[in-house]
């Protein structure tokens, strides 16, 4: 389901994707849960 956000809190339009809280929601948060290490995470985050 997709959501589009209006009002006086929110200074542009923003589309929001919601998700059930299923089975197939927890395998895909938790798929890469692997421990990666310091170096990688930084990667990842753009540093």
């Amino acid at each position: 389901m997709d959501v589009l956000l209006l009002g006086w809190g929110v200074p542009m339009p923003l589309p929001v994707r919601s998700r059930r809280y299923d089975d197939s929601f927890w395998k895909d948060l938790f798929a890469g849960s692997a421990k990666r290490s310091k170096e990688q995470n930084l990667k990842e985050l753009g540093f």
